[in-house]
């Protein structure tokens, strides 16, 4: 059985772009190297709509446009050391509404 990789999320918080559009970023460390995938979904767990991304160091990252009509973000991320058997998610939550928009 895959056990359950824990993800250290180094940044969630909400930052400014170029656009002035507000965005959340969400980093995270690797803690075991074999892990081959991470998948991804935003504000639900349940759906199958994940995305994936190689475990590449360059592309441990996520970044989502933020509505101003959601008042809270919550990322829901697996890992996987063959892309098929997943680890249970890690779940990282971000409120939109101690930020201001431009």
């Amino acid at each position: 059985m895959l056990k359950k990789l824990l993800l250290v999320f180094l940044l969630s918080s909400c930052c400014f772009s170029l656009f002035s559009s507000n965005q959340i970023i969400w980093t995270w460390n690797e803690t075991d190297e074999k892990v081959a995938w991470y998948r991804y979904q935003i504000n639900d767990d349940s759906s199958n709509s994940w995305i994936y991304i190689p475990n590449i160091p360059q592309k441990r990252y996520i970044i989502i446009d933020v509505d101003s009509s959601v008042t809270e973000y919550v990322l829901y991320i697996q890992s996987s050391y063959d892309g098929i058997n997943w680890s249970d998610s890690a779940k990282s939550i971000v409120s939109t509404d101690s930020y201001n928009t431009i």
